[in-house]
């Protein structure tokens, strides 16, 4: 009987079995997504030698087509397991060319039995390139040399054992309990490839998904035949937009939420035949899709009062009639709006996604649907929460979120009633997974896969029609800009698997990455003189300003208490000065660009401090919501009335208002005409002027030019589709 030799690899207190797929450290396994664990191999098989990034590509991806921000974030993942730095210990990233392992790899040659195939319990894993992996895995159980009547009995054994454990978990536990190695145990589909097909439902049965589409700036729902793929349109093309959609429990009718896609977020909800045919308006002054209890016969919603300053958690009929308050909270404790609460399988609680006062990061609540009474589940700080649905145990949930180490993307989480708070990722890819829908058996889980696209383009002279794109900008995140003196554009990325800051030419060419750690990166601003860039980044923990050289070196941080973001220079460039935030009221302040103890210059104020360049006014939003009015007003920093005010659409947004470079006009965006775009509000004028055109991908982030004749704008493109996990059992 011939026998095989198989290799491990030792380094430091790490063990790499590449063959069982294991790794582990001083014996405890450490999990990685499949992708990174064979990037790893490829690494530690080649160690000491420089990998290319295209010979990873070859060996890990079989040369199909992929992002280099992928790769990057593989290497990413595998330094946090490793806990290795960037350019740390373990892996050394070689610019523009790959990656070196560098430690000390012992390898060890163990003798085994031949290879027996047996049928493991994963399942096929369907790769990102739509390649399957058809060849069974095989379950090698023997660890050292032994004698082939010592190994077939190990074997014997461990098979027994494992068929056991997988009798008592299928009989015994729920499925939701173990979401180990969750991406190879199922299978994955993907169901549309147009690239505009979002907010998914599967019915109960497993039959159907919901789904809507968006085409030249209409929007309609569509129904699948999962078995065929085959799809009909339900409701004809319209400018106004869904949300929410789901199927009843009994699968006899189709909900969604609408609002007027104009000037606010309220909304109304319909009911429609899964057949299609006309909507039934049953509920309004809604502000969140609804979720169903598992009977039916309820369904609970969100709805907001600002007036008062509340926030409440409703539930009502199947037919929207029956309306009753469960739990309300004033501000600033909140339920997020938007966002679908969702009815434990056994009614007696309702997870909804909220913000506690204090606190700048998004929790998982629990309602008692009872008695109102709740609960903060979740201890995770995340900066973004999507969905959270409930699995058939009443004790296990799923979610959709994005944590804070580096503002990645969204993805997919679990947590338990019974867990304590903690929250374990169960995806960890490079596309965010937005919306999850699960069907009664909880044998397939509905999402929609979303890549986007922020890039960046240039307005030259204020001329709509010389509006060009000059970077392409894959990973999401925000972007911020910043230009140098010379006409260079300072920006954050994610391209690199992390938010880090590039600086490029004003035509997007010759662009060099200045930052390589896996903080979080904010707000660059360049110096007057082009010599240093400050921004933003909670590499000390919490957020801080930080100074370096335009080349990137000599990081030093400025400022030592948590601050707010949009730091900007004084004319002179010899101070910073940036907003904190306390009690839900604005601090301004100045801090020395050699760092120094803060100054401050304007006491707390109820509004986004918006200063201008030459640091003499300060722009802010004014909303008047029972009166329905939106304002900019202008006030002097040291001081006194408002001196200029200007109605602008209801739909502004504080963050979006920038000063002109000579400081004699605010620029703004908002929607108008279902278009979002910036304008222009001289100070000395009454009327405000269009800055750019944009029919599609809206505008979501500026900067002016320092001579003020460029403006630089981020605009995101969503590439959208439906992803299917099935055989979740």
């Amino acid at each position: 009987m011939n026998r095989k030799t198989k290799r491990l690899y030792e380094f430091d207190s790490f063990l790499l079995n590449p063959d069982e797929r294991i790794f582990t450290k001083n014996g405890e396994p450490i999990q990685l997504a499949p992708r990174a664990f064979d990037v790893l191999v490829v690494l530690v098989q080649n160690n000491g030698s420089l990998v290319e990034k295209q010979d990873l590509i070859h060996r890990v991806w079989n040369d199909s087509f992929v992002e280099e921000a992928n790769i990057q974030v593989q290497i990413s993942a595998i330094r946090k397991a490793l806990n290795d730095k960037e350019n740390g210990k373990y892996i050394k990233t070689v610019p523009k060319l790959g990656y070196r392992f560098s430690a000390d790899v012992k390898t060890v040659e163990v003798g085994e039995l031949p290879e027996t195939p047996v049928l493991s319990s994963e399942n096929l894993e369907q790769t990102a390139d739509g390649k399957s992996d058809e060849k069974p895995k095989v379950i090698k159980s023997v660890r050292k040399k032994l004698n082939a009547f010592a190994a077939v009995l190990v074997a014997v054994i461990i098979m027994a054992s494992v068929g056991l454990l997988i009798f008592a978990f299928v009989k015994q536990k729920p499925m939701s309990t173990n979401f180990a190695n969750f991406s190879q145990r199922v299978k994955l589909k993907k169901l549309t490839n147009s690239g505009s097909a979002f907010g998914a439902a599967i019915s109960p049965d497993g039959k159907y998904a919901a789904y809507q589409t968006t085409n030249a700036g209409k929007y309609s729902v569509w129904l699948m035949e999962l078995s065929t793929n085959s799809s009909v349109q339900i409701t004809p093309p319209s400018e106004t937009s869904f949300s929410g959609i789901t199927f009843s429990p009994t699968d006899d009718f189709i909900y969604y939420s609408a609002t007027d896609n104009q000037t606010n977020s309220v909304s109304s909800v319909y009911r429609m035949s899964r057949l299609g045919g006309e909507a039934k308006k049953i509920l309004t002054r809604t502000n969140s899709p609804v979720g169903f209890s598992a009977d039916g016969k309820r369904f609970a919603f969100m709805r907001q009062n600002r007036e008062q300053g509340e926030t409440a958690l409703m539930i009502a009929n199947a037919d929207g009639t029956g309306e009753q308050t469960i739990s309300v909270r004033k501000s600033p404790d909140s339920f997020s709006t938007g966002k679908r609460p969702a009815f434990s399988p056994d009614g007696k609680t309702i997870a909804c996604i909220g913000n506690n006062s204090g606190e700048n990061f998004l929790r998982v609540l629990t309602v008692n649907s009872a008695d109102g009474a709740l609960k903060a589940l979740t201890s995770e700080k995340w900066v973004a929460l999507q969905d959270v649905i409930w699995l058939p145990d009443s004790d296990n949930l799923l979610l959709t979120a994005q944590d804070d180490i580096n503002f990645g993307p969204l993805q997919i989480w679990t947590t338990s009633l019974s867990g304590g708070g903690a929250a374990e990722k169960v995806t960890h890819e490079v596309n965010n997974y937005v919306g999850l829908s699960l069907s009664a058996d909880s044998g397939a889980l509905l999402t929609t896969q979303s890549d986007a696209f922020n890039n960046i383009w240039i307005i030259s002279n204020g001329d709509l029609n010389q509006a060009k794109q000059i970077l392409s900008n894959k990973g999401g995140g925000r972007v911020d800009m910043s230009w140098t003196r010379e006409g260079r554009i300072v920006y954050t990325s994610n391209a690199s698997g992390n938010p880090n800051i590039f600086i490029m030419n004003a035509d997007g060419t010759n662009q060099t990455q200045l930052t390589t750690d896996t903080f979080v990166k904010r707000s660059p601003v360049v110096s007057p003189d082009s010599r240093y860039i400050v921004f933003v980044s909670n590499q000390a923990g919490t957020e801080q300003i930080w100074r370096m050289d335009i080349d990137g070196q000599n990081q030093r941080q400025l400022t030592f208490n948590q601050i707010y973001r949009y730091p900007q220079f004084s004319p002179d460039g010899k101070w910073i000065v940036y907003p904190t935030w306390q009690d839900k009221k604005a601090y301004l302040w100045k801090v020395s660009i050699d760092g120094g103890e803060p100054v401050m210059l304007k006491d707390g104020t109820s509004f986004t401090p918006n200063v201008s360049p030459d640091l003499k006014s300060i722009a802010y939003l004014e909303k008047n919501e029972q009166a329905g009015q939106t304002k900019i007003n202008i006030v002097p920093l040291a001081g006194g009335e408002i001196t200029k005010s200007f109605d602008v659409p209801q739909n502004t947004q504080p963050d979006s208002i920038r000063w002109s470079p000579d400081s004699r006009a605010v620029t703004y965006r908002c929607s108008r005409n279902n278009a979002v775009n910036f304008w222009l509000q001289p100070i000395g004028e009454s009327e405000p002027k269009q800055l750019t055109d944009f029919k599609s991908d809206p505008p979501v982030n500026y900067e002016w030019s320092r001579d003020g004749k460029n403006l630089s704008c981020v605009r995101t493109t969503l590439i959208r589709d439906l992803i299917l996990f099935s055989e979740l059992k």
